[in-house]
């Protein structure tokens, strides 16, 4: 006998998800403040305890690292549930394509917040700016994936050579005509930098006969039948070779086969 887990469900199995993972970094925020105890018991003519020694060490050293991925953490949390919140009723339902977003946010947040963390210690002076900043901006970064990636990228280009494709038109759309429609009609997006070589899917699927405007102004196909039902607002994403990517959130209406 199988069990169909319906989208609700999938919904609430990730709001209990990110109640666990809270509490682990309640845990974590636990041990983090007992570990300053390691000042002390380093203090000359005190004995720390056994095998607290190279561990106290190592907190000292990297104990902003382990801050920044915490609030990094938290930041990841912060937007999952935000989306949990969001998404739950029959306008707006739950995308189980946003699943593996939900369950990596804690990871991809405190990853983002060790990188962050390790930029600031590199290029800006210890006693020019305020660790509280700097986890506030580790919780921001944790949370903003998308700020934080632009960031990454302004930060390289500093650095890097400038390639072709840093050259060229930023991806941009602008509208969608019409914005709904039945599969097999129609559709034309409108925007700025669509690569001759895009995919455009509308609800996760591929356009057909898909025609990019040499200026890359616009691209024109047909609306493929999608497994969703009718009156339902799905997503449209354009996507130029080399990952950069564009999503209008519920920016087309499927009307159907």
């Amino acid at each position: 006998m199988s069990v169909s887990i319906t989208g609700i469900s999938r919904r609430r199995l990730v709001f209990f998800y990110d109640l666990v993972w809270i509490a682990v970094l309640g845990i974590i925020a636990w041990k983090l403040l007992h570990a300053n105890n390691c000042l002390l018991l380093l203090t000359p003519g005190k004995t720390p305890p056994a095998g607290m020694e190279t561990f106290c060490a190592l907190w000292i050293k990297y104990k902003i690292f382990f801050n920044c991925m915490w609030m990094g953490a938290l930041g990841g949390l912060t937007i999952s549930l935000k989306g949990v919140y969001d998404h739950g009723n029959p306008a707006d339902p739950w995308k189980d394509a946003y699943n593996l977003w939900h369950i990596g946010r804690p990871v991809s947040g405190a990853i983002a917040g060790m990188i962050a963390g390790l930029l600031f210690l590199v290029f800006v002076p210890e006693k020019s700016f305020s660790f509280v900043v700097l986890y506030g901006v580790a919780f921001i970064f944790g949370m903003q994936d998308r700020a934080f990636f632009d960031f990454l990228s302004t930060f390289a280009g500093r650095f890097l050579p400038k390639s072709d494709q840093a050259t060229t038109t930023a991806l941009q759309v602008t509208g969608v005509t019409p914005p709904e429609g039945k599969a097999g009609a129609e559709v034309r997006i409108a925007g700025q930098g669509i690569d001759k070589n895009a995919v455009v899917r509308i609800g996760g699927a591929k356009l057909g006969a898909l025609v990019v405007a040499p200026d890359g102004t616009s691209a024109s196909g047909t609306v493929p039948k999608l497994t969703v039902p009718k009156d339902t607002k799905v997503d449209l994403e354009v996507i130029n070779p080399g990952g950069r990517s564009i999503v209008l959130l519920e920016g087309f209406k499927y009307l159907g086969d």
